[in-house]
């Protein structure tokens, strides 16, 4: 009998961060802007989470 192989791609994701890592392994500079964003509107009273 021969091995098995998988068909998937190599890596957890398809697609790449803009940073080159895998999407949802780290943290990207686009999501800890809008992260810091976020807080900064939250400490001013614009939004709440």
């Amino acid at each position: 009998m021969g091995a098995i192989r998988c068909a998937a791609p190599v890596g957890s994701c398809r697609g790449k961060a803009s940073d080159g890592g895998d999407l949802g392994v780290r943290y990207t500079p686009e999501m800890l802007d809008m992260l810091k964003l976020a807080f900064e509107l939250r400490q001013r009273g614009i939004i709440k989470f």
